[in-house]
């Protein structure tokens, strides 16, 4: 049989193995290059993949395409040279763009299924991508903060379906697409990762052999354990980072099986805080998405997720020990390393700090949706930072955020009949006019303290008083038949 032979716009695989490695900022595609590990050549990137969609347009993958644009619009925005509606409307339209096509050409991609993705999973588009391009196309244009976490959302999806398949897809043989591990086999793995992490944690602690300053042993056990997990996965794949997360912050792992309201959270912070801050530092240079902000963006769904039936959201645990770590990553001297290395300082924020940019970015996510766990960690976020350049104006818009929240309340409760009926003696009305026309008395009826309240009854009622039962159909004493 003949070989097929496809051109492309790259040369070879590792061209394209080089070029993910430059709009990631990892290495990784088995090239010999020496290039330094710091050196931020995402622009470069993008041109060369501008380069090969004017001499090929028809053969650059949809894929391919919307990453360009997607790294494009965020090297923009780090730039700060564009005003706050002009980068608005590029996260609107890279989002929209990808997810179009995404979605015109879903069907196709399912039914063309490579064979070196990982078994037992479906190739979707997240629900809330869908919901963004709605808003953008039908409705009002999301805020920016909104708009970065998409596009933040659509180059993780990007990563986990078409760059992080690449070296197997390239370079794999038969046997390695076999194996590939399972949902239900990582699921697995990190529920025991879990278990045994806390195990030996308590243990560290009940020696005293984790003192301040000390680091972890129980923590770079787990480490270890999950670095290994996620290499067995297909070219560093999300898969386990997810589990992980999910495993830790909605099966609420990292809160105390007791937890009430008003609680302490020192234990937790403490059995906690050294694996977390350890995955943050770890996978902020080695996975798609930084795992700091997949893990305060869990956090924050977890928090302003549905109450069970019959309790109120200020009065959840649950919520209240979100709301608790949310606050603890932000503000707590345990995690300045990790804020630090999430954070992306700007040329045009004045000399402000990595880890300053990053809480304003979660305080922008959080006055996106002013709930009231949402608002309470914004007011206490600002009592623990003063240092930041607008603290002034991030409080001025709590205040504001506070008196709509109250508001939107008193118009949302019902009005009683006490306060819709007038309780007035009389009105005066003074006629203006027509001769001299003096003062008239209105009589309204005056409402009396022991009148009772008339509810309105529906159906039949039983009548009160003196009578006696008798049968349906039964004529009335004192009638007669007719003769």
């Amino acid at each position: 049989m003949a070989p097929e032979f496809l051109a492309t716009p790259w040369r070879h695989g590792k061209e394209l193995l080089e070029l993910r490695s430059w709009l990631y900022r990892r290495h990784g595609g088995g090239d010999d290059h020496d290039d330094d590990d710091d050196e931020d050549r995402r622009e470069q990137g993008v041109h060369k993949i501008f380069a090969w969609k004017l001499r090929k347009d028809d053969q650059i993958p949809l894929l391919l395409e919307s990453t360009a644009d997607l790294v494009d619009v965020q090297l923009q925005d780090e730039r700060g040279g564009l005003k706050h509606n002009a980068l608005r409307l590029l996260y609107a339209t890279a989002v929209s763009r990808f997810v179009t096509g995404l979605s015109d050409t879903l069907i196709d991609l399912s039914r063309l299924r490579p064979p070196f993705f990982p078994p037992g999973t479906n190739l979707s588009i997240p629900p809330n991508l869908l919901e963004t391009r709605h808003c953008i196309v039908h409705r009002q244009l999301p805020s920016l903060s909104v708009l970065k976490a998409a596009a933040r959302q659509s180059l993780e999806w990007l990563w986990d379906w078409y760059w992080s398949q690449l070296d197997v897809a390239l370079n794999g043989t038969k046997e390695e697409m076999r194996s590939v591990l399972s949902d239900g086999e990582v699921k697995t793995e990190v529920h025991a990762l879990v278990k045994a992490y806390v195990r030996a944690r308590k243990g560290e602690i009940k020696t005293s052999s984790s003192r301040r300053g000390k680091t972890s042993e129980a923590a770079q056990t787990a480490l270890s354990t999950y670095l290994r997990l996620a290499k067995s996965c297909p070219t560093q794949s999300s898969q386990p980072q997810h589990t992980l997360l999910d495993a830790m912050v909605t099966d609420k792992a990292i809160l105390p099986a007791d937890k009430k309201l008003g609680t302490s959270m020192s234990g937790a912070f403490l059995i906690w805080s050294p694996l977390l801050s350890d995955l943050c530092l770890s996978a902020s240079s080695s996975s798609s998405s930084s795992f700091t902000q997949s893990l305060v963006d869990m956090l924050m769904h977890a928090m302003n997720a549905p109450s069970p039936f019959g309790v109120d959201a200020a009065e959840d645990p649950a919520r209240e020990a979100m709301h608790a770590w949310l606050h603890h990553i932000l503000t707590s001297p345990t995690f300045h390393a990790v804020r630090q290395a999430a954070g992306k300082p700007k040329a045009s924020a004045g000399g402000q700090e990595a880890h300053v940019e990053f809480v304003e970015e979660t305080l922008s996510l959080l006055f996106t949706a002013p709930t009231f766990w949402n608002l309470e960690l914004a007011r206490d976020v600002l009592d623990s930072c003063e240092d930041l350049l607008a603290w002034d104006g991030w409080t001025a818009l709590l205040e504001a955020a506070r008196v709509q929240g109250e508001n939107e309340k008193d118009d949302e409760e019902p009005r009683g009949v006490d306060e819709m009926e007038m309780d007035i003696e009389h009105v005066v009305q003074e006629e203006e006019g027509g001769g001299g026309g003096g003062a008239r008395d209105m009589p309204v009826r005056e409402k009396k303290d022991d009148e009772e309240k008339k509810v309105k009854q529906r159906g039949p009622r039983k009548k009160m008083g003196l009578w006696r039962p008798t049968y349906i159909g039964a004529l009335p004493v004192g009638w007669e038949d007719d003769e």
